[in-house]
């Protein structure tokens, strides 16, 4: 459970420091923003259930046989393999997270996106150490379609800010 978290927040931290350098220079320019602006737009319409994301299937593959060797490396795998298959609903969360932190300097991205991908294993983590918690787990259901819709006004008041920025 623990070498799953583990995977989790180590590449959310690695796409932190490698999209960081090239977020800097233009984290404040206006078409950066306006940019931004568009892709948190995007992915509100994304959970409003007008667009359909899927990552490429090529990388869902690669990610699915890495995941698939023994040990502690294959649990490792298996938590990278979450944030890939996850990206296309975490982008926006770390897209504006790397932006802001950006600022901030490596320090900061670092972080930021520890907290960010510790806030997605803790839940893996815990319920993989307490199984019998898990039946008591809500049921997929409309729940989790209004939280969808939810999000997506989050999504477009975070479009908001950043098109104040321009």
């Amino acid at each position: 459970a623990l070498a799953y978290g583990f995977g989790i927040v180590l590449i959310f931290v690695l796409i932190g420091l490698v999209a960081a350098p090239v977020i800097v220079p233009f984290a404040t320019h206006w078409l950066t923003n306006a940019v931004i602006t568009a892709a948190f737009l995007f992915f509100a319409l994304s959970l409003f259930g007008l667009i359909n994301l899927q990552p490429p299937q090529s990388l869902l593959n690669a990610a699915g046989k890495a995941s698939a060797s023994g040990g502690y490396l294959g649990v490792f795998l298996m938590g990278a393999t979450l944030v890939v298959t996850s990206f296309t609903c975490t982008v926006p969360v770390a897209g504006a997270l790397l932006s802001l932190a950006s600022q901030g300097g490596t320090r900061f991205v670092m972080l930021g996106m520890s907290v960010f991908g510790l806030t997605m294993a803790i839940p893996f983590v815990a319920l993989s150490l307490i199984p019998g918690r898990l039946r008591k787990m809500p049921r997929a259901g409309e729940w989790m379609n209004t939280l969808k819709v939810f999000l997506g006004f989050v999504e477009i008041a975070a479009a908001m800010k950043f098109a104040s920025n321009m």
